[in-house]
């Protein structure tokens, strides 16, 4: 009996002793109950081999994540940077700033530019151009040729670019994103005098490329989890597990040409909710009941 309550006492001792470590595994004071497991350690499973003779179906479809709504929050917020969060467009560009030219931006799916360009159209310049721009007392519009930069903050929405493919060799219908743009809205040039807002796009990036990023990245612990703050997902598992609200800007089509140039306002929701019914019941039809 004595021999089990020594061992109690040494179960209880070294638990202690777990407990002192983990208050301050490097010398400060932690900020919680535990030490948080970072993302860096989770693997990163690469995409799964994929033949041209094994692809059955594909579609290309580009689609709009609007940051204001509830379910894209974590993808917007913080707006300043914290201890353990960072917002996607924090993490995009504190990534530039650490690879350098290392990673590609494209403004389309042909041309790169270099990563210094497209951290500089997330940057406010140190002048009052923008101000006049912002209070509306902006009169003369000669040379304003480009869109004014903007802050991180101001990125109101991504696009992303997908193909839905049938994997004939699998029995398996997926999605596989192929690029990310960050959407800005930013004020243009004006012929009459007054500013105008629009959505510009800053630049493309090659989501294969950036996975690693999405899933390792800069911010320790993942994005914010409302349900329970222990399970924090990362931006790639956002992604890859649709856990996104979006509607669909663009099919492959004879024309090239989005939604928004031949409806608007009800009618090209209309139009994109036909589009994704359709990617729906493709997916259906496949299986037999």
């Amino acid at each position: 009996m004595r021999y089990f309550h020594l061992l109690f006492m040494l179960g209880l001792l070294a638990s202690g002793q777990a407990q002192v470590q983990s208050v301050s595994p490097s010398g400060g004071v932690l900020d919680g109950a535990f030490v948080p497991r970072s993302n860096r350690t989770k693997q990163l499973l690469p995409y799964p081999p994929l033949d041209e003779s094994h692809v059955l179906y594909v579609k290309r479809v580009e689609r709009r994540i609007p940051l204001n709504e509830k379910l894209n929050h974590p993808l917007f917020f913080p707006v300043q940077e914290t201890a353990d969060r960072q917002s996607l467009i924090q993490l995009i560009l504190s990534t530039l700033d650490e690879s350098s030219s290392s990673i590609s931006i494209y403004q389309s799916t042909e041309s790169p530019t270099a990563a210094k360009e497209f951290k500089n159209s997330a940057r406010v310049p140190q002048d009052s151009a923008r101000d006049r721009l912002l209070s509306y007392e902006w009169n003369d519009c000669q040379g304003l040729n480009t869109p004014e930069v903007v802050l991180p903050s101001e990125v109101v929405a991504f696009d992303i670019k997908e193909d839905w493919i049938f994997d004939k060799h699998r029995s398996q219908w997926y999605c596989r994103i192929i690029g990310i743009s960050p959407v800005a809205m930013q004020f243009f040039d004006c012929p009459g005098g007054i500013p105008k807002k629009g959505l510009n796009n800053l630049g493309w990036l090659y989501f294969p490329e950036w996975r690693h990023v999405f899933q390792h990245g800069y911010a320790s612990a993942g994005t914010f989890n409302p349900y329970n703050d222990t399970g924090r997902p990362t931006f790639l598992e956002l992604f890859e597990d649709r856990r996104f609200s979006s509607y669909i800007i663009k099919e492959s089509n004879v024309y090239d040409r989005s939604i928004s140039t031949y409806a608007k306002g009800e009618e090209a929701l209309l139009e994109s909710e036909r589009i994704k019914n359709e990617l729906f019941t493709m997916e259906h039809d496949l299986w037999h009941y």
